[in-house]
């Protein structure tokens, strides 16, 4: 739905949903042992009636030891989401939380810009433009963004390095779920989100149709 033509959600409300995720990653994550989501893309986090973001499709999640025990090699055989998948995920490693940060990442970047993480690179050529060549979402693009929603202030520019550390190659480079979120709740206090009218989600929704 953020996609579509008629979608008129001011940015504070698409940054409150993308939060709500973070926090039910952050839950994932803070679990013993720790849960992964394996799975974290935009069409994963549903909304609810109230204009609550929640994190769904729990079909590929795993306990950080079941996971390390899995893994295979190999990214023909993996199950993965390329246009928010990690590295590793996409070469068919163990996924950790880290993993998850990195899809997450790209879904902050989506809801930021309405534009998907990696473009102008087809489905199958992904692989290599983000494990080999280094592809990643254009972080001006959510710069503009936040500037062009009077956003770009002090808390913005350190949800914005968050986003670039969580697009590191190495999954110990970037932050973690609890360190997203708070970045995102700063940043959200900071601006109040509006939530939409029933009529303005019901718009988006006919135009998606």
């Amino acid at each position: 739905v953020i996609h579509s033509s008629a979608w008129d959600v001011e940015r504070p409300m698409l940054l409150r949903l993308a939060l709500d995720g973070s926090k039910g990653l952050a839950f994932l994550h803070g679990r013993s042992p720790p849960v992964v989501h394996r799975d974290v893309k935009s069409p994963n986090l549903l909304v609810s009636q109230d204009w609550a973001g929640k994190l769904s499709d729990f079909g590929l999640s795993q306990t950080t030891r079941t996971a390390e025990r899995s893994s295979t090699r190999g990214a023909a055989t993996v199950d993965v989401s390329p246009m928010w998948a990690s590295p590793e995920a996409m070469r068919g490693e163990a996924q950790g939380p880290a993993s998850d940060v990195f899809s997450m990442c790209s879904v902050v970047f989506e809801f930021l810009t309405l534009k998907n993480p990696i473009v102008g690179v087809g489905v199958q050529a992904m692989r290599v433009a983000v494990v080999d060549r280094g592809l990643r979402p254009d972080l001006e693009l959510a710069r503009s963004a936040l500037r062009d929603a009077a956003m770009d202030d002090d808390d913005a520019t350190h949800l914005l390095a968050l986003l670039e550390r969580g697009w590191k190659a190495s999954p110990t480079a970037r932050p973690s779920a609890r360190e997203l979120l708070g970045a995102l709740q700063r940043v959200v206090k900071r601006h109040p989100a509006r939530r939409p009218t029933r009529r303005e989600a019901a718009d988006a929704l006919i135009q998606r149709k």
